[in-house]
């Protein structure tokens, strides 16, 4: 007998939209009323259903290796029961669902992701996508009429199409579809504005008959959370598709949900409820919509000339997306859920030219002009991903001293690292962005740049393999240096399977911007990275050197390096874990007042600054713990032997430092080359 395929439960309640908590007791339900036998979820865990065939796998984030969907829902069983109350002639039945026996047993697919339930599903539905209608009016095989009809909801569950999608459970099934799993701090907000919501209905409605305390009402409301998200969206009306013309005034309505207006339709139609957002003939030419969104639907619609201001560039719920009007005689058509609406089809010709670089599904933490996105330029380092969602990071202020960037390397893989954020440094900075960093089940790998006094990035370079876990960043600065970080199975710089690519030229006045992919309080690894090509791509390759190979056999490990000579101050950075203490790091400051990091180097660990006087060279202590190798001490004399095992460096040529995040190995040598910073050959 085939073994059962594998069904990804990823833990977001698809009625309720809460968090499936450990403990919890939870079910899929398929789109065609048949549900599994109730489980408790338990990350890890997994559970087979004999009946449907399937073996659901516990998970704690969504799922990147889907072979396909399942069109089915998973939900806390608890939300499960009260549906059936808000429609008695709904009925659940358990069983195998009606989709062909011979593929839920298919030993040779990959794993299963339940469809509808989270991020996943933005891999299939069209606000991916630069949408055009085909010829002959086909349905587009990732339009939202297209996947709904892909997966039997259109054939098998609702007799008619207009009936299901007006149908509260069908709205219900694609209102709370999440575009992408938003921070923490969204699912604390709803509960606490959906308990003061209910908790000031509650008082209204019964209170006059039952007093209580308000403690006890909130108590109340703050139980009922779930079913209360349920009735919000079950009682919304329908609102389909909405298309306007901008020789006309437009019109927008919303819908409130958890707190926040979404817009629900626009028209030309100036009732009572509507709100106007754009006055025809008022903008002229060149204007741009300019739309606000976050992961359930679009909040605002802006159609304007130049960019809406920003409250707040730095809230992490929403994002914006910009569509350059091209033709001001075009039709703008926008999709909808059923409640609220969700993207803008742009026409076949209304993508500007100047803009074909850019994916139209690109999002952005703040409204960007067309004018600095036609001079970006993107480098997706995982081509299989879906939406980028664009953070800015600040390059070249005026009181940088220098910038880390944070790696995460998976656990039981050689893939190499990933880039998971950005810092610059500046004098009295707040340094909890190292503890505050996410970390989704790998190590993290801290690789510390020291910029001189008045230095600044010219150049960004970037190099990749075939996932986003091998990645490599080159820094080329005013002063001739190139500081390149990153993971290395080689420091060969010049191998042509993997080459480096020209992502930014930086202003060569003021501060400028790159944009990240991949926001780092998620633990998600940067996937894409543009940067404003501010004068032409450069003619000549990266200036880089060739050195050895690295001692770490067949593993992506970390170089860094640094001058012995003239070296002033040590600062070293150490690290605890399970007992035991070992330097992760070292600073080097010298004579000129120049600094350069090796190793794992963390200014927050960063201890006493040892002075180099009458000093007859570097001593680390080195210590073997499961066959690994760590540097446990450093001295600038000769110490006592002791139980550690004792290396000297001269005051000469270089240290050079190769580590991952469970070991390291230090040499010496000659060699005037470094990887951590390479000297620019052609200046």
């Amino acid at each position: 007998m085939p073994r059962p395929r594998v069904l990804y439960f990823f833990p977001r309640c698809r009625l309720c939209r809460y968090k499936v908590e450990e403990g919890d007791d939870a079910v899929v339900v398929s789109v065609d009323n048949y549900q599994t036998a109730p489980f408790t979820y338990r990350y890890g865990s997994s559970h087979v259903d004999r009946k449907w065939g399937r073996k659901i796998q516990c998970c704690s984030a969504p799922v990147q290796d889907i072979g396909r969907h399942e069109p089915a829902i998973g939900c806390h069983s608890r939300c499960l029961a009260f549906l059936t109350k808000l429609e008695p002639l709904l009925e659940f039945r358990s069983g195998m669902p009606l989709w062909p026996y011979t593929e839920l047993i298919d030993r040779d697919s990959k794993p299963s992701g339940i469809d509808l339930i989270d991020a996943l599903t933005k891999n299939s539905l069209e606000r991916l996508y630069d949408v055009r209608q085909p010829a002959g009016g086909s349905i587009h095989p990732f339009s939202v009429k297209g996947f709904l009809h892909s997966t039997g909801i259109f054939r098998s569950v609702f007799a008619r199409r207009t009936q299901c999608a007006r149908s509260p459970i069908h709205r219900l099934y694609t209102t709370s579809i999440y575009w992408y799993d938003p921070p923490m701090s969204e699912d604390e907000r709803r509960l606490r504005v959906s308990t003061d919501m209910l908790c000031d209905l509650l008082r209204t409605t019964i209170g006059r008959d039952c007093k209580l305390p308000t403690e006890i009402w909130r108590m109340i409301a703050a139980y009922l959370s779930l079913e209360y998200a349920i009735t919000s969206l079950w009682t919304a009306p329908y609102r389909g598709e909405s298309a306007v013309v901008l020789s006309e005034d437009i019109w927008a309505t919303y819908v409130w949900i958890d707190g926040v207006a979404y817009v629900s339709s626009l028209s030309h139609d100036p009732n009572p409820d509507a709100k106007q957002i754009f006055e025809a003939g008022s903008q002229g030419e060149n204007i741009s919509f300019y739309i606000m969104e976050d992961h359930l639907g679009i909040r605002q619609v802006h159609i304007s000339r130049t960019p809406p201001a920003v409250y707040s560039s730095s809230d992490r719920c929403v994002w914006w997306r910009v569509h350059p009007v091209e033709d001001m005689d075009a039709e703008f058509v926008f999709s909808s859920d059923g409640i609220k609406l969700q993207q803008l089809k742009m026409p076949s010709n209304g993508r500007d030219t100047k803009l074909r670089h850019i994916p139209a599904n690109c999002s952005w933490s703040e409204p960007l002009p067309p004018s600095e996105l036609a001079v970006l330029s993107l480098m997706r380092l995982n081509a299989r991903l879906g939406v980028p969602r664009f953070l800015s990071f600040t390059i070249n202020e005026a009181d940088c001293t220098g910038y880390t960037a944070c790696w995460i390397v998976p656990k039981h893989s050689k893939r190499g690292a990933a880039l998971l954020r950005l810092h610059a440094h500046k004098p009295g900075e707040d340094q909890s962005f190292y503890q505050e960093t996410a970390n989704r089940g790998g190590d993290l790998v801290w690789t510390y740049m020291p910029m001189k006094s008045g230095e600044r990035v010219d150049q960004v370079w970037c190099r990749h393999g075939n996932y986003s876990f091998d990645v490599t960043l080159a820094l080329k600065t005013s002063m001739c240096r190139i500081l390149a970080v990153g993971p290395f199975k080689t420091v060969d710089f010049t191998d042509s399977s993997s080459p480096w690519t020209c992502i930014a030229q930086l202003s060569t006045t003021g501060s400028d911007r790159l944009w990240l992919d991949g926001p780092h309080a998620d633990g998600r690894a940067v996937t894409c990275i543009a940067g404003p090509m501010r004068s032409k791509y450069p003619k000549k390759p990266l200036p880089v050197h060739t050195m050895a190979a690295s001692p770490f056999f067949k593993l992506a490990s970390f170089h860094s390096s640094a001058s012995l000579e003239d070296v002033k101050e040590i600062v070293v950075s150490r690290l605890e874990a399970s007992s035991r203490k070992w330097i992760s790091g070292m600073l080097f400051r010298y004579e000129n007042g120049d600094e350069t990091a090796v190793g794992d180097f963390r200014l927050d660990a960063a201890g006493k600054h040892i002075r180099v006087v009458k000093s007859s060279g570097l001593y680390l202590g080195m210590t073997k713990y499961s066959s690994r190798t760590h540097v446990s001490e450093m001295d600038i004399v000769s110490p006592n032997t002791g139980s550690l095992s004792w290396e000297t460096f001269p005051w000469s040529g270089r240290l050079h430092w190769w580590f991952t995040p469970k070991t390291c190995y230090v040499e010496h040598s000659e060699f005037p080359y470094i990887n951590g910073v390479i000297e620019v050959i052609d200046g």
